[in-house]
């Protein structure tokens, strides 16, 4: 069986994501996932040992509080989405996409962005657009945030 083509025959490597204007971002893929250190996927991850967070397991979560988020707690990630999402949205009409590659159920693009958190710290967030078989706008499926303390190499 055939897959279906990419919607859009005339897209380019490092032209930003078609009918990224109607970009979809659910929020949940912030406050219950990335940014959540008990979602389930984290929980492949080793426990840290030592520290303010010993007996957390590591995972995505981890950079959205080392740039300033209140990740702890439902009411903290709720607000740190509501703070994310803009900045996203600002930005996605204009950033460079790329790596198109098909999953099960359509076309996905990476698109790398700048977010800051509260106290200004920045990091670069990995954002990952699935164009579903018979859609034409994408939607947010999966992100991580990159995170590197001053002195260590650019993100």
């Amino acid at each position: 069986m055939s897959q279906p083509p990419f919607p859009f025959p005339d897209w380019n490597e490092g032209v930003p994501l078609p009918n990224a204007a109607q970009a979809i971002i659910p929020i949940e893929k912030f406050r219950d996932y990335s940014m959540n250190p008990d979602h389930p996927s984290n929980y492949r991850n080793p426990v840290m040992q030592s520290g303010e967070f010993a007996g957390f397991h590591t995972g995505k979560w981890i950079a959205w509080h080392e740039i300033g988020y209140d990740v702890l707690t439902f009411e903290g990630r709720q607000q740190a989405a509501v703070h994310v999402i803009p900045q996203i949205e600002e930005q996605i009409e204009k950033a460079s996409a790329g790596n198109l590659y098909r999953a099960s159920y359509g076309w996905i693009l990476d698109v790398y962005v700048r977010v800051s958190g509260p106290q200004g710290l920045d990091g670069k967030l990995y954002t990952g657009w699935q164009y579903d078989d018979g859609k034409e706008v994408p939607r947010l499926v999966t992100n991580w945030l990159i995170f590197r303390r001053s002195g260590s190499d650019e993100t």
